[in-house]
Formats: structure tokens, sequence, C-alpha cells
């Protein structure tokens, strides 16, 4: 799809036509909010299904061969008849939000304690330091 067109499709059953554009445009917004500059939204249509579905591609991280890789991952929601906004697609990314943000020492260092992504805040908090473990006997 093209960056300056306007695609918009029409469901049967839908109530109103459903502007592919705007809703990468209102997804992209969302995501920025949660993880900025992390995820490229865009949309691709799949002639098998005969829709489009919302992409988020981001760079995650993989364990091979015993060592940790960066790997660009995606994250579809088909847009089809029953889509109704993007707020499921981008509960994905405000779950995964800590992890996504971090730094790469950080995620490489989850990868190896095969710690999953929507788990790593809750991980990561077991290493901060509180002001009881500063306060010297």
């Amino acid at each position: 799809m093209s960056k300056d067109q306007d695609v918009v499709v029409k469901f049967s059953g839908l109530l109103k036509p459903l502007n592919v554009t705007e809703m990468v445009r209102k997804a992209q917004e969302q995501v920025d909010n949660v993880v900025p500059g992390k995820v490229e939204v865009s949309a691709e249509y799949c002639s098998e299904s005969g829709c489009y579905y919302l992409k988020g591609e981001y760079m995650n991280y993989i364990n091979i061969g015993g060592k940790t890789a960066p790997v660009a991952s995606w994250k579809t929601e088909k847009m089809d008849r029953w889509f109704v906004d993007a707020d499921l697609f981008v509960s994905f990314f405000k779950q995964r939000a800590a992890y996504m943000n971090a730094s790469a020492y950080w995620k490489a260092l989850a990868k190896e304690n095969n710690v999953h992504p929507a788990m790593f805040k809750e991980w990561r908090n077991e290493f901060k330091r509180t002001t009881s473990d500063m306060v010297s006997a």
C-alpha cells in the first residue's frame, strides 16, 4: 500500500467503510505513545483472505546456537468485517512496552534467561534496588 493513497474497504455487514490508510495512521499514533519509534505500522493486502492486515514491524531478539541475535519481527491483525479498531493490535505492544523500551543489553539478558517479553517488567523489577537495600546496618 502506498503511503500517499487512501484505501477504503467495504465489507458486507459493516455499518461504514473501513479507511485502511486512516486506521494505519491511528494505529501508528497509538503505538508511538507506548513504544516511541520502535514499531513501523503498515497495511498489507492478502489475496487469499481478500482483506488487509494491519502489520507492526519491530526488532526482537532470538537465541540462535546459544547466542542472542536481533531479528525483525511483526504482529498482524486481520482487518475483516469484524475488525472495529486497532485496540487489540495496540494492546500487544502495550503488554510488551517495558521490554521494547529496554536497552539491547536487557533484552539480550532476558532472552538468555528465557523471559517472555510480556513478563519482562516483573523480571526486570527483581533487579531494582530499593531504599531498604541501600541502608547500611
